[in-house]
Protein backbone atom coordinates (compact mmCIF):
# COMPACT_ATOMS: atom_id res chain seq x y z
CA UNK A 1 0.00 0.00 0.00
CA UNK A 2 1.78 3.24 -1.33
CA UNK A 3 2.28 5.69 1.80
CA UNK A 4 -0.43 8.66 2.06
CA UNK A 5 0.89 11.93 0.55
CA UNK A 6 1.35 14.26 3.91
CA UNK A 7 -0.54 17.35 2.51
CA UNK A 8 -3.84 14.64 1.64
CA UNK A 9 -3.01 14.09 5.24
CA UNK A 10 -3.44 17.55 6.29
CA UNK A 11 -5.84 19.17 4.00
CA UNK A 12 -9.19 17.62 5.79
CA UNK A 13 -7.61 19.42 8.80
CA UNK A 14 -6.93 22.91 7.48
CA UNK A 15 -10.43 22.82 5.81
CA UNK A 16 -12.38 21.86 9.51
CA UNK A 17 -10.29 24.98 11.00
CA UNK A 18 -10.92 27.24 8.42
CA UNK A 19 -14.47 26.38 8.75
CA UNK A 20 -14.31 26.32 12.26
CA UNK A 21 -12.05 30.08 11.76
CA UNK A 22 -15.98 31.60 9.52
CA UNK A 23 -17.98 30.41 12.06
CA UNK A 24 -16.57 33.17 14.17
CA UNK A 25 -18.25 35.73 12.07
CA UNK A 26 -22.42 34.12 12.97
CA UNK A 27 -21.55 33.93 16.80
CA UNK A 28 -19.42 37.17 16.70
CA UNK A 29 -23.62 38.51 16.88
CA UNK A 30 -23.75 37.33 20.17
CA UNK A 31 -20.26 37.02 22.15
CA UNK A 32 -17.53 39.42 22.56
CA UNK A 33 -14.74 39.31 19.83
CA UNK A 34 -12.52 37.79 22.30
CA UNK A 35 -14.64 35.50 23.89
CA UNK A 36 -15.48 34.68 19.90
CA UNK A 37 -11.75 34.07 19.13
CA UNK A 38 -11.38 31.66 22.46
CA UNK A 39 -14.02 29.91 21.82
CA UNK A 40 -12.81 29.16 17.89
CA UNK A 41 -9.16 29.00 19.07
CA UNK A 42 -10.18 26.05 21.71
CA UNK A 43 -12.15 24.10 18.94
CA UNK A 44 -9.58 24.07 16.43
CA UNK A 45 -6.61 23.17 18.81
CA UNK A 46 -8.82 20.03 19.80
CA UNK A 47 -9.36 19.39 16.19
CA UNK A 48 -5.77 19.63 15.19
CA UNK A 49 -4.40 17.83 18.07
CA UNK A 50 -6.75 14.81 17.35
CA UNK A 51 -5.86 15.03 13.66
CA UNK A 52 -1.78 15.50 14.49
CA UNK A 53 -2.38 12.55 17.04
CA UNK A 54 -4.02 10.15 14.56
CA UNK A 55 -1.85 10.70 11.44
CA UNK A 56 1.37 9.93 14.33
CA UNK A 57 -0.24 6.36 14.12
CA UNK A 58 0.56 6.40 10.77
CA UNK A 59 3.84 7.77 10.46
CA UNK A 60 3.24 11.16 9.44
CA UNK A 61 5.73 13.85 9.21
CA UNK A 62 3.51 15.64 11.75
CA UNK A 63 5.86 16.13 15.14
CA UNK A 64 2.97 16.29 18.72
CA UNK A 65 5.49 14.07 19.95
CA UNK A 66 4.81 13.23 23.73
CA UNK A 67 8.69 12.49 24.00
CA UNK A 68 10.83 14.49 24.82
CA UNK A 69 9.28 17.19 26.71
CA UNK A 70 12.11 18.13 28.73
CA UNK A 71 14.78 18.69 25.98
CA UNK A 72 11.71 20.53 23.54
CA UNK A 73 11.07 22.82 26.66
CA UNK A 74 14.73 23.61 27.14
CA UNK A 75 15.16 24.30 23.31
CA UNK A 76 12.81 26.84 23.53
CA UNK A 77 13.93 28.40 26.70
CA UNK A 78 16.99 28.41 24.54
CA UNK A 79 15.64 30.03 21.50
CA UNK A 80 13.62 31.96 23.03
CA UNK A 81 16.49 33.87 25.01
CA UNK A 82 18.72 34.34 21.23
CA UNK A 83 15.23 35.96 20.09
CA UNK A 84 14.95 38.11 23.04
CA UNK A 85 18.42 38.86 22.95
CA UNK A 86 18.09 40.17 19.21
CA UNK A 87 14.94 42.34 19.61
CA UNK A 88 16.62 43.68 22.75
CA UNK A 89 19.03 44.61 20.47
CA UNK A 90 17.13 46.10 17.68
CA UNK A 91 15.61 48.08 20.74
CA UNK A 92 18.47 49.39 21.39
CA UNK A 93 19.05 50.41 18.07
CA UNK A 94 16.30 52.02 16.93
CA UNK A 95 16.60 54.06 20.74
CA UNK A 96 19.62 55.54 19.57
CA UNK A 97 18.40 56.61 16.20
CA UNK A 98 15.48 58.49 17.72
CA UNK A 99 12.98 56.12 17.92
CA UNK A 100 11.03 54.67 20.66
CA UNK A 101 10.09 51.04 20.22
CA UNK A 102 7.67 50.97 22.90
CA UNK A 103 5.42 53.12 20.70
CA UNK A 104 5.24 50.89 18.12
CA UNK A 105 3.33 48.56 20.16
CA UNK A 106 -0.80 49.46 21.16
CA UNK A 107 -1.79 50.37 24.55
CA UNK A 108 -3.86 48.01 26.98
CA UNK A 109 -3.65 50.18 30.21
CA UNK A 110 -7.25 51.09 29.18
CA UNK A 111 -8.43 47.70 29.65
CA UNK A 112 -9.93 46.22 33.32
CA UNK A 113 -8.37 44.18 35.05
CA UNK A 114 -10.45 41.52 34.20
CA UNK A 115 -10.55 42.33 30.32
CA UNK A 116 -6.99 42.84 30.71
CA UNK A 117 -6.62 38.84 31.90
CA UNK A 118 -8.77 37.56 29.66
CA UNK A 119 -6.73 39.34 26.94
CA UNK A 120 -3.65 37.65 27.96
CA UNK A 121 -5.25 34.22 28.32
CA UNK A 122 -6.30 34.31 24.42
CA UNK A 123 -3.38 35.97 23.33
CA UNK A 124 -0.44 34.62 25.04
CA UNK A 125 -1.45 30.90 25.68
CA UNK A 126 -4.52 29.70 23.37
CA UNK A 127 -3.89 31.54 20.08
CA UNK A 128 0.14 31.15 19.87
CA UNK A 129 -1.14 27.25 20.68
CA UNK A 130 -3.48 27.07 17.58
CA UNK A 131 -1.73 29.06 15.23
CA UNK A 132 1.87 26.99 15.68
CA UNK A 133 -0.51 23.41 15.27
CA UNK A 134 -1.84 25.07 11.78
CA UNK A 135 0.94 26.60 10.07
CA UNK A 136 3.77 24.83 11.52
CA UNK A 137 2.21 21.37 13.10
CA UNK A 138 0.46 20.54 10.16
CA UNK A 139 1.06 23.11 7.43
CA UNK A 140 4.70 23.44 7.10
CA UNK A 141 4.69 19.29 7.58
CA UNK A 142 2.27 18.90 4.62
CA UNK A 143 4.79 21.13 2.93
CA UNK A 144 7.95 19.81 3.83
CA UNK A 145 8.61 17.19 0.96
CA UNK A 146 8.87 20.18 -1.13
CA UNK A 147 11.62 21.37 0.43
CA UNK A 148 12.81 23.46 3.27
CA UNK A 149 12.92 26.76 1.47
CA UNK A 150 9.11 26.41 -0.31
CA UNK A 151 7.92 25.26 3.40
CA UNK A 152 9.65 28.10 5.01
CA UNK A 153 8.57 30.78 2.72
CA UNK A 154 4.70 29.68 1.81
CA UNK A 155 3.90 29.41 5.88
CA UNK A 156 5.36 32.57 6.87
CA UNK A 157 3.83 34.64 4.68
CA UNK A 158 0.48 32.70 5.11
CA UNK A 159 1.14 33.34 8.68
CA UNK A 160 1.63 37.21 8.36
CA UNK A 161 -0.93 37.61 5.89
CA UNK A 162 -3.46 35.80 8.28
CA UNK A 163 -2.95 38.56 10.87
CA UNK A 164 -4.12 41.02 8.53
CA UNK A 165 -2.98 44.16 9.56
CA UNK A 166 -4.15 46.89 7.39
CA UNK A 167 -1.88 47.62 4.29
CA UNK A 168 1.10 47.79 6.57
CA UNK A 169 3.98 45.72 6.28
CA UNK A 170 3.88 43.08 8.52
CA UNK A 171 7.56 42.99 9.77
CA UNK A 172 6.94 41.08 13.24
CA UNK A 173 4.78 38.42 11.67
CA UNK A 174 7.31 37.66 8.78
CA UNK A 175 10.38 37.66 11.66
CA UNK A 176 8.03 35.50 14.06
CA UNK A 177 7.20 32.92 11.05
CA UNK A 178 10.48 32.64 9.94
CA UNK A 179 11.79 32.04 13.45
CA UNK A 180 8.74 29.83 14.38
CA UNK A 181 9.37 27.86 11.35
CA UNK A 182 13.50 27.42 11.39
CA UNK A 183 13.10 26.40 15.05
CA UNK A 184 10.97 23.88 14.54
CA UNK A 185 12.97 22.72 11.27
CA UNK A 186 15.84 22.25 13.15
CA UNK A 187 14.18 20.89 16.85
CA UNK A 188 11.55 18.64 15.42
CA UNK A 189 9.25 19.40 18.17
CA UNK A 190 6.26 21.42 18.06
CA UNK A 191 6.60 22.52 21.56
CA UNK A 192 9.44 24.77 20.73
CA UNK A 193 7.82 27.07 18.49
CA UNK A 194 4.97 27.05 20.26
CA UNK A 195 6.69 28.33 23.85
CA UNK A 196 8.90 30.38 21.23
CA UNK A 197 5.57 32.26 20.41
CA UNK A 198 3.85 32.23 23.91
CA UNK A 199 6.98 33.94 25.41
CA UNK A 200 6.65 36.24 22.68
CA UNK A 201 3.64 37.32 23.10
CA UNK A 202 3.70 37.32 26.80
CA UNK A 203 6.82 40.01 26.37
CA UNK A 204 4.53 41.64 23.78
CA UNK A 205 1.72 42.52 25.83
CA UNK A 206 3.19 43.15 28.78
CA UNK A 207 5.10 45.73 26.99
CA UNK A 208 1.83 46.96 25.26
CA UNK A 209 0.00 46.69 28.97
CA UNK A 210 2.54 49.07 30.96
Amino acid sequence: MAPLNPLAMGLPIMILVVFLEFLSLPLGQILSPLAVTLIIRLLQIAVMATGIFHFNKKEAPFSLAIQPLRRALLKGVIWSGAFGFLAAALGLLLFAIGINPLKLFGSLNHQSAFQLAFFFFTGVFVSPVAEELLFRGILYASLRPMGMLPALVITTLLFAGAHGLSGAVPITQIIGGLLFGLAYEKERHILVPILIHVLGNSALFTLAAI
